[in-house]
């Protein structure tokens, strides 16, 4: 059995923190929460999504809040999301190997506002579903 994706949910000033992705293999942009697969070594899923906000935005503290959402992608892996809030950091610190990789693109940081959600491209889809229902962000017309 493969170990879950764990998510951070980062939601400040009604603004919720993305990543727009970019790849080479894509023509158009999608979204996704910062997180990752959680490693072997991961002694929990709060230290594995601490490691996942250091690498991914350049953090060196965090709070991880309570789990608000669980889901099996179309690809049957497990996304864990928990509430977060982030420390002091600077994000041009990002240590994560992906961001070392041309062919995997890019990870822009970006801070979207709650009502814009809807209209983006969020990966995984039942991510989006769940953003757009929880925290009430409208659907287009």
């Amino acid at each position: 059995m493969s170990l879950p994706r764990i998510r951070a949910l980062i939601i400040e000033e009604g603004k919720i923190l993305l990543f727009r992705r970019i790849r080479p293999d894509r023509p158009a942009p999608y979204y996704v929460t910062p997180g990752g697969g959680m490693e072997e070594y991961d002694r929990s899923e709060h230290e594995a999504i601490l490691r996942e906000l250091k690498e991914e935005l350049g953090v060196e503290s965090g709070d991880v809040g309570r789990k608000v959402f669980e889901l099996i992608d179309d690809k049957g892996r497990t996304h864990i999301i928990y509430e977060c809030r982030i420390g002091k950091g600077q994000f041009e610190k990002r240590t994560g190997k992906e961001f070392e990789d041309p062919q995997k693109g890019t990870y822009e940081i970006m801070w979207i506002p709650q009502d814009q959600v809807a209209q983006l491209d969020i990966r995984p889809a039942k991510l989006k579903d769940f953003l757009v229902q929880k925290y009430g962000a409208s659907t287009p017309h």
